[in-house]
């Protein structure tokens, strides 16, 4: 009995590469705003001197703008309430010289950003 042959079968062609579009760059993920958590009076936590919120200017040339903040201290016990230094904007802030901070004590925190309150920056 004779060997059974096969025909060789032929590959599919192979893509030309000029002819292929590279993929198109994919968009950075974005970012779900993040509830505060919170204490059982409702207020934000935790809180820690050195993080990073937003503080929303209450007058000058740019009120309802936020602008980024650092915690200095947080109230006693933590209630949401926390001095910040704010960074401005330096005179397009009408508020002091380019690389100063600003200081506010006793600012209250308030989940829907407000004139003169703190809030989680994924909430802008």
């Amino acid at each position: 009995m004779p060997a059974k042959t096969t025909k060789p079968t032929a590959s599919p062609a192979a893509p030309d590469a000029a002819t292929t579009a590279p993929a198109a760059p994919s968009a950075p993920p974005t970012r779900a705003a993040t509830p505060a958590p919170t204490n059982s009076t409702g207020a934000p936590l935790p809180l820690a001197i050195g993080q990073i919120v937003h503080y929303v200017l209450p007058g000058g040339t740019t009120p309802g703008e936020c602008r980024p903040a650092i915690i200095v201290r947080v109230g006693d016990p933590p209630t949401g309430t926390v001095n910040l230094a704010v960074i401005t904007d330096g005179d397009s802030d009408g508020r002091v010289p380019l690389g100063q901070l600003w200081w506010r004590p006793n600012i209250a925190y308030a989940e829907t950003p407000a004139p003169d309150t703190w809030h989680w920056p994924d909430a802008d």
